[in-house]
């Protein structure tokens, strides 16, 4: 009986070991690739996938991309924090790796399917969101809609990492036990700061601390250290708690205020990707997310501003919108419909 093939990323994790493993038990020719994205990271990144695969009996094969992956994402992500923005870099490297490059050599070498181990699912032709708390539909909003068909997500069924955790155990898996990978993977120790200061490609130079009116309240450290929402590490002492309003790049200040101020029902996205064609708006059933764990709340209107730009108005003001971060939109019924970054 003829197998139908599936490409599956591998990172030596739980979750991507769980999915080969469903994969082999689902009928599947199961080929586990892992892309090295790091320089001087292949036996780290390799080593673990290749056990898992040979304990399966599942090929393995091993795609260099360091210098792709700096160019398109480790770059971008430096560029965005020097012009004041929080970037998300599991987005891109969703776009352009896990689902773009891969995909690409699942087609180059003629098999028929791509899969990875992310919590979502696919309904009527789209990705949906996952019903458990570990939902990673959020990161996905940026792939190419010609993938859809060909994708498959072994995990959509599970609830949670100790669910996947037990099957792993059930499975005899090597890796069951091993500790998650760092929140992004090129950040050592997650210290956004000293990474920026290392491989930063621009002088980041004190500046002034500003209220609402233009008035300096003191001096700040360089913007990358400010984040929108953030409180703490401030050094300011003032009657009332301040917090980050706004970064202006293009001045070199960071707008302080109060809490009140940092809500907003109205703001614009840029580059944005839909799924599906909404415009012009008339539909009553869609909602944003602002960030991976926000809640989700029911947009009012959306406004094309060109051919990649929008400005949304939601039904209430929501916290904390910081430019580089992606507001994603889905139907009721739980289908991604597409997103874009915060301007």
């Amino acid at each position: 009986m003829f197998m139908k093939s599936v490409l599956l990323g591998m990172s030596g994790g739980v979750d991507s070991s769980v999915a080969a493993a469903l994969l082999k038990q689902e009928g599947y020719q199961v080929i586990g690739i892992t892309m090295v994205l790091i320089p001087n990271n292949e036996e780290e990144t390799v080593k673990d996938a290749k056990t898992v695969a040979d304990f399966l009996g599942i090929e393995h094969r091993v795609l260099h991309l360091e210098e792709e992956f700096r160019n398109k994402v480790i770059l971008p992500f430096i560029d965005s924090y020097q012009e004041g923005s929080t970037p998300n870099p599991c987005i891109l490297c969703n776009e352009h790796f896990k689902f773009g490059a891969m995909y690409q050599y699942a087609k180059e070498n003629g098999i028929d399917y791509l899969a990875t181990g992310h919590y979502v699912s696919m309904k009527d032709g789209l990705l949906e969101k996952n019903t458990s708390l570990k939902d990673q539909s959020y990161f996905l909003y940026r792939i190419d809609p010609d993938v859809l068909p060909n994708l498959v997500f072994p995990l959509a069924r599970f609830q949670s990492k100790e669910e996947i955790r037990e099957k792993a155990r059930e499975l005899g898996l090597p890796v069951a036990s091993k500790k998650d990978s760092e929140e992004i993977c090129f950040v050592p120790n997650k210290d956004y700061v000293s990474f920026l200061k290392k491989n930063g490609t621009k002088e980041i130079p004190e500046g002034d601390f500003v209220d609402l009116n233009g008035k300096v309240l003191g001096r700040h450290k360089g913007i990358i250290y400010y984040t929108v929402g953030q409180r703490k590490g401030l050094g300011i002492s003032n009657e009332t708690p301040l917090y980050v309003l706004e970064i202006r790049p293009e001045s070199n200040q960071v707008v302080l205020g109060s809490e009140e101020h940092l809500y907003k029902s109205q703001f614009t996205a840029k580059d944005c990707k839909f799924f599906v064609d909404l415009f012009p708006f008339t539909r009553d059933d869609i909602v944003a997310k602002i960030r991976f764990r926000s809640p989700d709340v029911p947009v009012v209107d959306l406004v094309p501003l060109d051919s990649q730009s929008v400005q949304i108005t939601l039904s209430q003001p929501v916290r904390a919108v910081a430019a580089g971060q992606s507001v994603v939109f889905y139907d009721m019924e739980g289908h991604l419909l597409g997103g874009g970054i915060i301007s």
